[in-house]
């Protein structure tokens, strides 16, 4: 009686068992395409095992158990772990590439949720780890009991649908459309390995790009000498990217901020030109957009980028300094050493530590983008100094968590930045702007309003004086802010006292006249910057090389 009793519950135990490997198995690995037809479909692979377990002999069925234990546990490690990449950079994780990230991760969870919340984050994380990897066990565990014990009805049952599946669609042609078998599991993870082993190989290819140097045949008193002793600053906005000119969450606002900074160019007497450069990343790395953009290479994983540092590629900053300027970094997001610093070349390296800020951090934001710049003219645009100036300045108020948002303020008084203590008190908390996605969104557009509104000021107040500047997206924000798109192109601007200097790069970027981007403007990679703009700067008024891929012709900006 007793025996009789725990049939129906052992059947029900084997189905659940079954149909939670079968959801494992189709469970897609991005969210946006989670769905209930995602669902409607048999996995091959499930087949394959329940015949497995049934035919193969006694003595090989335990390594056929606890292999696919162990398979399903890693297929749903790395389904999980696609899900979070694509989140955050809108592509699926790599381990060769990705695994440097970990130390980002946790310091970005600590700035958005606290330690305390950060620390409970990562053990939960691992909990989950150790339950798939225990879940896993018990489901095949379940699966190959009950097949032992049903092996003639699970061999007549798995043999059936894989051949209805197989032949029904040939033979009758009114179920062609019926495709309700699936080995989507088998070709994603055949897809990782390929990737895995193209990551590899990609270092070989990158060698021989790197090895390709666009300034290496200009003489050095040609080169950047159309810029006549210009200072050149190239600033990077953190999260700036063409979601805030197509999104209309975010397009009714920023696009007025760029007409208002078409109108101070204006008012300056200055001239601007702007367009779209797609970035390698998106949602994060930004020091793979940095990359790109200064060595001419398409640096988009963590093995391009410790590649090109070790091979010692010449970038932007060499061709400066070959040129006679002095080159200077500003990263205040920076907190630690960085020797990256000094393989790329830089002259000086201003970091959190030596950048004077004396007021409250902004969450994860050291500080906020106005400080940065007052220090950049207090150390080294209004200084005394007998060469022309090439800086790098990363400005960071827009990225992640948006809250506070820092105002900008008279820049007399910025003084050491004790005065931004009182903002950085303000607003939310990390924690409650994001237990709401709407809110995540409407903070990431008040600090781009912000970055915007900040370099509006500092190009009406501070920059009175002939030069080049540069203002360059570093990559888009992660899909919570853009929705469901791959798209990783990024705005820039190009503003000179010059009209000639900004025609010609327009020119041979393939940009238009004023500060916003036409909505059909074709984007090219950030890797073509360096040697467009190097061949530019140093050839004769006028000259643009029609022979360069995607240029146009504009007139005086």
């Amino acid at each position: 009686m007793r025996s009789g009793r725990r049939r129906p519950f052992g059947i029900l135990l084997l189905i659940a068992a079954v149909l939670a490997i079968a959801a494992a198995l189709l469970l897609p690995n991005d969210r946006s395409r989670l769905g209930a037809d995602a669902f409607a479909a048999v996995p091959i692979e499930l087949l394959v095992l329940i015949i497995a377990l049934a035919v193969v002999p006694g003595v090989l069925r335990p390594l056929i158990r606890w292999g696919a234990a162990i398979l399903l546990a890693i297929v749903l490690i790395v389904k999980l772990a696609d899900m979070a990449a694509f989140e955050a950079m809108a592509r699926p994780f790599n381990p060769v590439l990705d695994a440097h990230l970990l130390n980002a991760v946790w310091d970005l969870a600590v700035g958005t949720l606290g330690q305390a919340a950060a620390v409970g984050l990562t053990i939960s994380v691992v909990l989950l780890l150790v339950s798939i990897i225990v879940l896993s066990g018990f489901l095949v565990g379940i699966t190959a009991s009950g097949v032992r014990r049903h092996r003639l009805a699970a061999v007549i049952v798995a043999g059936a649908l894989l051949l209805i599946g197989w032949q029904m669609p040939k033979l009758y042609p009114a179920f062609q459309g019926l495709h309700f078998l699936t080995a989507s599991t088998s070709g994603l993870m055949q897809r990782h390995a390929t990737s895995l082993a193209a990551s590899l190989k990609d270092l070989e290819e990158f060698d021989r790009e790197a090895s390709n140097d666009p300034a290496a045949d200009i003489e050095d008193d040609m080169l950047m000498s159309r810029l006549g002793g210009r200072d050149v600053l190239l600033f990077f906005v953190e999260s700036y990217g063409r979601t805030v000119l197509d999104n209309p969450l975010y397009a009714p606002s920023i696009r007025p901020l760029l007409a208002q900074l078409d109108q101070t160019v204006d008012d300056q007497g200055l001239h601007a030109a702007s367009g779209f450069l797609t970035s390698p990343v998106s949602g994060g790395q930004s020091w793979l957009g940095h990359a790109s953009t200064l060595a001419g290479l398409w640096v988009d994983n963590q093995r391009r980028y410790n590649s090109m540092l070790v091979k010692n590629r010449q970038t932007l900053i060499d061709d400066f300094n070959r040129a006679g300027y002095r080159t200077v970094a500003v990263m205040p997001a920076i907190t630690m050493a960085w020797p990256e610093g000094t393989a790329l070349g830089y002259d000086m390296v201003y970091d959190e530590r030596n950048l004077g800020y004396e007021g409250l951090p902004f969450n994860w934001v050291t500080m906020p983008d106005q400080y940065t710049l007052s220090a950049l003219d207090r150390f080294e645009r209004l200084a005394d100094r007998d060469q022309p100036l090439f800086a790098e300045v990363a400005l960071i108020s827009s990225h992640a968590p948006w809250t506070p948002i820092p105002r900008v303020i008279d820049w007399d008084a910025v003084g050491d930045g004790s005065i931004f203590s009182e903002q950085a008190r303000d607003g939310a908390t990390p924690q409650e702007v994001w237990a709401d996605p709407e809110r995540v969104r409407t903070q990431f557009r008040l600090s781009i309003e912000y970055a915007l509104a900040n370099l509006d000021s500092y190009i009406a107040e501070r920059l009175a004086d002939e030069f080049v500047l540069i203002i360059l997206g570093d990559h888009q924000p992660a899909r919570i802010i853009t929705g469901e798109t791959d798209n990783r192109d990024v705005p820039i601007h190009i503003i000179s006292d010059d009209a000639q200097i900004v025609s010609d790069l327009a020119a041979a970027l393939g940009f238009t006249a004023g500060m916003t981007p036409p909505d059909d403007a074709v984007a090219e990679r950030m890797s073509v910057f360096r040697g467009r703009v190097v061949e530019t700067l140093s050839s004769p008024p006028g000259t643009v090389n029609d022979g360069v891929a995607g240029t146009r012709s504009v007139g005086p900006t």
